[in-house]
């Protein structure tokens, strides 16, 4: 009885522990010690214990101030986006959401310091339709926002799945305990496979799918909650949730709708066909059992942007139901010998009883239609002189991908214009000139070059053409306009020089006729024993630019001459197409041998006195370029 009684005081004490602890927050507390003989509850004066509380150094609660500052106010509360589902993707990628922003987080203490009789506003719930493959598990979040826009933690909410849903629930989130035992509170309950309770979280949390790679985790905010649901044949779930102490009951709800399918498909791949053939695109749909899926599913087929080929019966778009073998074929036409590329969109369409159309996924391919080509160009100058040679290019080429046989290519000359030359050579058919090229590859091209000579001034225009075999042809031409020569050149410089000696030439080029001349440049040649009096190499170019007619445009060329010989220096002036050449020569010579040349100067009185003195001067003076030696006077 007495050792009852001491348990029974013992108890008190705690409990009255317990009060002093709650009364005086977390500071030291000192009570009696107690009589560890058992005679006594307490020993007497001075003994006595001090309990140290864990949260020792932490400010007194208050009833005057609230026990934590407020938080900084987060952006507002927004409708989040969809979540991203629980399962991996089946054939196709995900579509990218844009991650909403954060909702505005509630503390529970502050609503009710601040907001007790505040109405709740209305519940948000992501996503609200999702398509899932059986056996998957999707995750549902959803949060309560009150009238200022926050996010509220700690509010309860209930799920439910109506009674006509395939699946059931998995889990329910449920809120992680806090380390004080008295805010330490677990209501999230699954209590049936249809119904579950719950409360929005009370801080920010990771939920992990127990795999290493973080790109499944799922970031829950504060003032959410969360369920997951599976379903293990086809059909709908209905997701019901609830927030109960919401007042507004239009929007205390949200419903979320699961389609679970028993699919898998692929699609056909990209393609390259001979334009004007058919191209067969078939999808394959079956379960994942790898029987075939029920008669209700179709694929669509749509063509997208500007395309050569057509479905039959010049049709864009065409949904084909799916055999029972679980295919779905359409047949792509193109019409011949148009190349081009066809983009087909593929939608895979689950249509129910009612006829309602379920989107299960979408994907791409393409039918690039190859075809043969043929194409040709001729350039030449625009302007060009009566007598002058003319050079005309003409290229052949294969814009298509598949060769061209048979290939010939001629140009028609035009009276007036007499055939010089041509590479390769071509064969001369009256005034047509002609070329067999045989076969062209795929993206292959040929170059041809012809010269002629203009008779006339006139404006003169020649064609080219190609053909190939299976009725391919291409056709270009080019314009060019002859004049009388207009173009005058005139050199003047020495015909005799020494070695060493500065030469200059003096060009004088002039435009005699009606028409300015254009892009006039100066070519000059020069034979090694001339050195450019400026170091420049030979050729030495230079331009005039225009010449107005009767306009004259005087130049000039100094050389170094460096050795003997006949060195020569031809100069080529073009303009508009004309033409004209000028050639000076110089004979070099080795300088003369060095000869002394001696002169005697004498100078003296004419006349003299017989017995007079006389001075006569006599000057030797050497006039040449050599030493004169052994000179005797």
């Amino acid at each position: 009885m007495l050792a009852r009684s001491s348990q029974l005081e013992r108890r008190s004490l705690l409990v009255f522990a317990g009060c002093l602890l709650a009364i005086s927050g977390c500071a030291q507390i000192r009570l009696p010690a107690i009589d560890p003989t058992g005679q006594s509850i307490f020993l007497p004066s001075p003994y006595s214990t001090t309990l140290e509380t864990p949260c020792a150094g932490l400010p007194k609660p208050s009833c005057l101030e609230p026990a934590w500052e407020a938080p900084p106010l987060p952006p507002p509360c927004v409708e989040p986006g969809p979540a991203l589902p629980v399962f991996e993707p089946l054939q196709v990628a995900p579509p990218i959401v844009a991650t909403p922003a954060p909702p505005r987080t509630k503390h529970p203490h502050l609503d009710k310091l601040k907001h007790k009789h505040d109405q709740l506003g209305h519940i948000t719930l992501t996503p609200t339709k999702v398509i899932a493959p059986v056996g998957g598990e999707v995750i549902l979040t959803a949060g309560l926002c009150d009238p200022s826009g926050l996010l509220v933690t700690r509010e309860p909410v209930r799920w439910i799945m109506t009674n006509d849903s395939v699946g059931h629930f998995v889990e329910v989130g449920d809120d992680e305990r806090s380390h004080l035992l008295f805010a330490s509170s677990n209501d999230s309950k699954l209590l049936s496979g249809s119904f579950a309770e719950g409360r929005t979280s009370a801080k920010r949390h990771v939920i992990t799918r127990g795999t290493p790679s973080e790109l499944d985790d799922l970031t829950l905010l504060a003032g959410q909650a969360w369920a997951s649901v599976t379903s293990p044949v086809e059909g709908i779930s209905y997701v019901t949730v609830i927030a109960p102490e919401a007042t507004i009951w239009s929007e205390r709800r949200q419903t979320a709708t699961v389609h679970w399918i028993d699919a898998q498909w692929s699609f056909p791949q990209p393609s390259v066909v001979q334009a004007g053939s058919t191209a067969e695109l078939t999808t394959v749909v079956t379960r994942t059992s790898g029987e075939a899926p029920p008669p209700n599913y179709l694929v669509r087929y749509e063509i997208a942007g500007d395309s050569p080929a057509r479905f039959p019966g010049g049709q864009t778009a065409v949904d084909v139901p799916v055999d029972g073998s679980g295919r779905a074929t359409i047949a792509l036409v193109s019409p011949p010998g148009v190349p081009g590329v066809s983009q087909v969109k593929m939608q895979i369409v689950r249509a129910d009883v009612n006829g309602t159309r379920l989107t299960i996924t979408e994907g791409w391919t393409s039918v690039t239609w190859s075809a043969p080509a043929l194409d040709v160009a001729i350039a030449g100058p625009s302007v060009g002189s009566v007598g002058a040679a003319i050079v005309y290019r003409v290229t052949v080429s294969n814009p298509g991908d598949i060769p061209v046989t048979d290939i010939a290519a001629a140009v028609d000359l035009p009276a007036g214009i007499s055939y010089i030359s041509s590479s390769p050579t071509a064969q001369l058919f009256g005034n047509r000139v002609e070329w067999r090229l045989g076969e062209l590859a795929g993206g292959g091209r040929l170059e041809l070059q012809m010269n002629v000579r203009p008779e006339a001034a006139q404006n003169y225009r020649l064609t080219a053409r190609a053909l190939g075999a299976g009725g391919l042809q291409a056709e270009s031409f080019v314009d060019t306009q002859v004049f009388e020569p207009s173009l005058d050149v005139q050199m003047q410089g020495p015909e005799q020089a020494v070695v060493g000696d500065r030469i200059t030439y003096r060009v004088l080029v002039k435009n005699t006729g009606q028409f300015p001349l254009t892009n006039v440049v100066l070519h000059d040649r020069f034979d090694e024993g001339l050195q450019h009096s400026e170091g420049q190499p030979s050729p030495i170019d230079r331009s005039l630019g225009s010449l107005q007619p009767g306009e004259e445009r005087p130049v000039a060329v100094t050389f170094i001459v460096r050795r003997p010989g006949r060195w020569c220096h031809v100069l080529d002036v073009q303009a508009n197409g004309q033409s004209k050449s000028v050639q000076a020569c110089v004979t070099v010579s080795e300088p003369a041998a060095p000869t002394a040349r001696i002169q005697v100067r004498k100078t003296g009185p004419g006349e003299a006195r017989v017995g007079d003195t006389v001075k006569f001067v006599v000057d030797v003076v050497n006039t040449g370029e050599a030493t004169v030696r052994n000179l005797r006077i």
